[in-house]
């Protein structure tokens, strides 16, 4: 949604979100089977045309490698897609892969660059009890003073996730 808007990755022409969770993904056999089309025909015809340029412009965000069954890790789609793009002629396509660290240590040999995000300061855990809590200053005290009985819950609140689940 935020590239249809043109807020993001408009150096690229086409952008397939890949939910790696998803049970439906997870069967993928082909490259094909992760285009959203209403028909296998479409998706086809959809990969025939970046197969076409080699991928040149088509970023895949592929979500969630942490949550991809490790069998699924190797000898897979997905591992082929980030590993060994060439032998999908889409050498030129770009790959992002979003997972939790512990997860990724597989795919640091296949990939040029990686980021990993720290997660929120104790100010930004502030901001976002008192955004997720819809202002209410009481709310976000007593989730602070709440807090500051378990250290050990404190303590992962800078996951933005936990956060979350937290608020």
């Amino acid at each position: 949604q935020t590239w249809e808007s043109g807020k993001l990755f408009q150096n690229f022409k086409s952008v397939v979100y890949v939910q790696l969770r998803d049970p439906m993904i997870q069967l993928a056999r082909v490259v094909e089977d992760l285009i959203p089309a209403e028909s296998r025909d479409q998706a086809e015809k959809v990969m025939s045309t970046f197969r076409s340029y080699k991928g040149q412009d088509l970023l895949f965000v592929m979500d969630g490698w942490d949550e991809l069954p490790t069998h699924l890790h190797t000898n897979s789609i997905f591992q082929q897609l980030i590993a060994f793009p060439e032998t999908l002629n889409l050498h030129l396509s770009t790959v992002i892969v979003t997972s939790r660290p512990i997860a990724s240590s597989d795919l640091y040999f296949f990939i040029s660059s990686r980021i990993e995000i720290l997660g929120f300061t104790p100010t930004e855990v502030h901001d976002y009890f008192t955004e997720a809590l819809g202002g209410e200053a009481q709310a976000v005290q007593k989730l602070q003073d709440q807090l500051e009985e378990c250290p050990m819950v404190k303590a992962c609140c800078y996951l933005p996730l936990n956060a979350a689940i937290v608020s």
